[in-house]
């Protein structure tokens, strides 16, 4: 292949570059190679190339973008070495100039760091990311093809560029094989679904209330599971296609480290994206349902933003955005009145902010500083949060967590794991949850509750 030729050009000169390295340090490399290839759907490619347990997905229709990717290639440890230090550790034999042909970092954390796991969650740990082993990208009309390798200092990078293009080469056939056979699709069945009952939620309520009133805190988030079980294995591929197709105006993801264990969900809350030290953000909370016709809908939007309930709430979520930016950003721009974004089953109220970020501030440090705004924790942060777990009970893991990508040239996005589910074989951990203030009536939670687990349960059927 002419690319595959040009890349091995390319890989001679990175030779002196590797000795230059292993000289000042033997951790491991990274060997990369991007080629461009014929435009897939991602999620298919995903389908199409399954040999590894680990397996992600990211997508977001609006901005004409699509990650597919699997195994685990490398795990860079961002606690211990900055982005500059793997960025320079990153053998890029490829000729292909563009900002995405560099390897993709996939991963998320806890919402509560620190906390013990439940063990569900452990395969996913505290914060984990990972550069994959083979990593498929739509941009726009623009579909490309990557692998990557770690390389110890022993090992010699001719025989790794070798073994890469072979793995590369029978990548390339699977996008172009198509006697696949399919099974024929049929629904699942759910036979058992576990949730807590309204009672304890009410109580849970009550008590979050009576925090409030005494001071310790201004807002707290509360969210509950209901725990389905079904009549076989649920397909987190086949799970994610159809949240997509049903909610393309939100984040799709899978997140899976391990097999049959996999964290899904349609997100409509970004919590920070990153290019060129440009960073938009927002506030989405106060929410409220779509309407069954025209104008109820225009009714219901009306209420929402004329309700003092949710304004105050969204004011909360910006307010503590913007104080957190203030000592790492300049130029932090935003609109006084919210807007109302509208997905399928939901509207919220919605406020993008953007700053331009200081030379020592990067992505995961940032997201590191905005986790969790008010919208999922709650105000002040420091009092709500210890609070959370004791009203759940229950382990959030990476529910209502950052999740996302990024390069190592400082570009990527991270969103709210919210409207999301963890799915372990025949058995689907649904999250949802709400924003609680002094005035909250716990009826109405409850049922913004089960509007919000509207989308999983509807999509669970399918997959």
């Amino acid at each position: 292949m002419e690319v595959l030729t040009a890349t091995y050009k390319h890989l001679q000169n990175a030779l002196n570059k590797q000795t230059e390295l292993f000289a000042k340090d033997e951790s491991p490399l990274l060997l990369h190679i991007t080629i461009p290839v014929e435009e897939r759907d991602p999620l298919a490619v995903l389908e199409r190339i399954n040999s590894y347990s680990e397996q992600f997905y990211w997508e977001k229709p609006d901005f004409d973008i699509a990650i597919a990717a699997g195994g685990i290639a490398y795990e860079p440890d961002l606690q211990k070495h900055s982005f500059a230090y793997y960025k320079e550790r990153t053998i890029n034999a490829s000729s292909l100039n563009h900002s995405l042909a560099t390897p993709i970092v996939l991963g998320g954390q806890t919402f509560n760091p620190g906390a013990e796991l439940d063990n569900e969650w452990r395969s996913f740990g505290q914060q984990r990311t990972v550069v994959p082993k083979w990593t498929f990208i739509k941009n726009g009309n623009l579909s490309l093809l990557s692998v990557n390798v770690a390389i110890d200092p022993e090992e010699d990078i001719h025989t790794q560029y070798d073994a890469l293009t072979i793995r590369l080469q029978g990548y390339l056939k699977c996008l172009t094989d198509f006697n696949q056979m399919f099974d024929e699709p049929k629904q699942l069945t759910v036979v058992n679904r576990l949730e807590r009952s309204y009672k304890e939620w009410e109580n849970a309520i009550e008590n979050a209330r009576d925090l409030i009133r005494q001071g310790e805190f201004d807002k707290i988030v509360l969210a509950r599971s209901s725990v389905i079980t079904t009549d076989r294995d649920i397909s987190p591929t086949k799970f994610a296609n159809r949240l997509r197709n049903q909610y393309p105006d939100c984040y799709t993801f899978i997140f899976q480290f391990e097999q049959q264990n996999a964290f899904v969900g349609a997100t409509p809350e970004r919590l920070v994206s990153f290019h060129n030290r440009y960073v938009l953000t927002e506030a989405l909370a106060g929410s409220i349902n779509r309407g069954t016709s025209a104008r109820e809908d225009d009714q219901l939007e009306h209420e929402l933003t004329h309700s003092m309930k949710d304004r105050s709430e969204h004011r909360y979520v910006i307010d503590s955005i913007v104080d957190q930016l203030k000592n790492v950003s300049t130029n932090i721009q935003f609109d006084e009145e919210p807007t109302v974004k509208k997905v399928s089953n939901v509207q919220h109220l919605h406020t993008p902010i953007t700053a331009w970020l200081k030379s020592e501030s990067d992505i995961v440090s940032i997201v590191n500083l905005l986790h969790p705004t008010p919208a999922v924790g709650g105000l002040p942060a420091d009092k709500a949060l210890p609070v959370i777990p004791k009203l759940e009970k229950m382990n959030r893991g990476w529910y209502a967590a950052p999740v996302g990508w990024f390069t190592f040239e400082e570009s990527g996005e991270f969103v709210v794991a919210i409207r999301s589910g963890l799915i372990q074989k025949n058995k689907a951990t649904l999250y949802a949850g709400c924003g609680i203030v002094e005035d909250s009536d716990p009826k109405k939670e409850w049922e913004e509750t089960k509007l919000k687990l509207i989308p999983m349960l509807t999509a669970i059927k399918d997959a």
